[in-house]
């Protein structure tokens, strides 16, 4: 069992609301953004909805209660992803 499976009770919320605390702080700190993006992967696909053809939805609200590192977690690597995923162009 992974620390990124899927989240479906309030305890797998709040593990990772602190794994996504602990992401955007390295993000602070990174030296290098596609190694931050690579690391990080996992964790962004276990707080995503992913229906097909759909772009990824983030899943930050459990039983009427939002975390919000989750949320943030997920706007900052999507964006980040965006910028990033055409530099070789």
């Amino acid at each position: 069992m992974s620390c990124y499976d899927t989240m479906e009770t309030r305890t797998d919320y709040l593990l990772k609301e602190s794994f996504c605390k602990v992401a955007i702080e390295d993000f602070k700190k990174t030296n290098s953004v596609p190694a931050w993006l690579a690391g990080n992967w996992d964790l962004f696909t276990s707080i995503t909805i992913r229906p097909n053809k759909f772009p990824p939805i983030i899943s930050f609200n459990f039983d009427g209660e939002s975390f919000e590192a989750i949320r943030k977690f997920g706007q900052l690597y999507e964006m980040v992803e965006s910028l990033f995923k055409d530099e070789d162009i």
